[in-house]
């Protein structure tokens, strides 16, 4: 779920497992049902007009900057940013970097 670089930051995973123990068993499993079973939305994307930012780590397992590259590419108007040495957890392995993309497009 995180960066291998940062498999040691014990402040960070245990933030992460902090987060994950807040929900109960039965609201992961809807989580992870949800994922695996919800009907594919990507063919509705070229319908979104409006801006939107796309953030992914170059590391995230969990859903490949290949993905990200595809909503990107389908959307009319997105802007695609990957942040370097950093998995799926991007706000938590890279606030001030998530902040500032944050900060830069709602200045747009």
């Amino acid at each position: 779920m995180i960066h291998p670089a940062r498999y040691q930051d014990a402040s960070l995973t245990e933030s992460i497992r902090a987060m994950v123990l807040r929900n109960d068993v039965d609201d992961l499993r809807g989580q992870l049902q949800a994922a695996q079973e919800r009907p594919d939305q990507s063919l509705y994307l070229h319908n979104i007009t409006h801006k939107v930012g796309i953030v992914c780590g170059d590391s995230d397992n969990w859903n490949p900057p290949e993905l990200h590259q595809r909503m990107h590419e389908a959307l009319v108007n997105s802007q695609l940013e990957i942040i370097a040495d950093c998995g799926h957890m991007a706000p938590m392995e890279k606030p001030d970097e998530v902040n500032a993309l944050l900060l830069r497009w709602l200045r747009a």
